[in-house]
């Protein structure tokens, strides 16, 4: 249990800390990341979508997966539409991040309750923290803002809130 414990406390640290370093990218970037986040986006989809699309090619002989050409068209048209509308894919950003902010601060708050049960005597700071993670995501969803750059300042200020509180909770997990 312990080793168990451990390693998904080290996966969890290095993702926090991605949090954080990205986060502050953002902030203090916001002009060159909202390219560069589309760009690699765009990217990404596409390199996954043609493996899979040469996974299918590869397995045709023997039926083929179906999911393979699925996915492989999907993501590469996605990845095609990402590098040619980056406008439209940073509109609906702060969307996406403002879901995965609220439900990992709602994450959190669970984690603070356990700690709670646990007789953790701080575990109003990773309630906290929550909380604080919630509201920055449901900020994102009710005002993804006008300017850009204000809305992925704002973003990269939930990235490095939610990779502090993300630190703290697993720091105090690992003291209880």
């Amino acid at each position: 249990m312990k080793e168990r414990f451990r390693g998904i406390l080290a996966s969890q640290t290095a993702v926090s800390a991605a949090y954080i370093l990205f986060g502050l990218v953002l902030l203090l970037r916001p002009g060159l990341s909202g390219s560069l986040i589309c760009t690699l986006l765009g990217l990404g989809a596409l390199l996954f979508g043609a493996v899979k699309l040469a996974s299918y090619w590869r397995l045709k002989e023997m039926g083929g997966f179906q999911t393979d050409l699925f996915l492989g068209v999907i993501f590469a048209a996605v990845g095609i539409f990402t590098l040619v509308q980056p406008g439209i894919i940073l509109s609906i950003l702060p969307i996406v991040l403002g879901i995965a902010l609220m439900l990992g601060g709602l994450s959190k708050v669970q984690r603070a309750f356990q700690l709670k049960g646990m007789n953790y005597s701080r575990w109003t700071v990773v309630l906290g923290t929550g909380i604080l993670t919630s509201l920055l995501g449901v900020v994102l969803l009710v005002n993804p803002f006008a300017a850009a750059a204000a809305m992925i300042q704002c973003i990269g200020l939930g990235l490095i809130v939610d990779g502090a509180s993300e630190l703290w909770a697993m720091y105090c997990m690992s003291k209880v």
